[in-house]
């Protein structure tokens, strides 16, 4: 069973954008405790909607097949570093509709299924921006993250 952890952003439907996005943290070094480190690899595609996502993928996190894992990243300390250093680089990303990192989050929602859900689940590490967090009222569950952008914070 493949079970994927990356990063995903909805850049709207800007390609030249979501390009911009990847190439923000396309072959980003991570370099972990331990003396581990490894490097993230990007990809955009279009959804349904005409929307542009970015996956971000730091190597050796994912469960994608019985042979080559990288048994030294399977841990939750490393899982929670990898995630600090994304929402990291995340804060200073080229603009982004919204974004989360976490296992199995691709195509985490498209744009015209945002509702309620994402007030009332336990979507943490969702970011987004502040137009999307005063079309919901501006909930106090969203805390700022950067200019322009809120976040429902992780507590690990």
């Amino acid at each position: 069973m493949a079970m994927y952890y990356s990063l995903v952003a909805e850049c709207g439907n800007n390609e030249k954008n979501s390009q911009r996005f990847a190439e923000h943290f396309s072959e980003l070094e991570l370099k972990l405790k331990r003396g581990l480190s490894t490097h993230c690899r990007t990809g955009a595609h279009q959804n349904c909607e005409g929307n542009w996502w970015v996956v971000v993928s730091p190597y050796g996190i994912s469960y994608a097949s019985p042979f080559g894992d990288v048994e030294e990243f399977r841990s939750d300390e490393i899982t929670k570093e990898v995630s600090f250093y994304l929402y990291e680089k995340l804060k200073t990303s080229p603009d982004f509709r919204y974004a989360i990192v976490g296992w199995e989050v691709d195509d985490f929602r498209y744009f015209s299924e945002l509702d309620g859900d994402i007030i009332h689940l336990d979507f943490q590490g969702l970011v987004i921006s502040q137009d999307i967090w005063q079309r919901f009222g501006r909930p106090n569950i969203f805390l700022p993250f950067r200019d322009g952008y809120y976040w429902r914070p992780i507590h690990f």
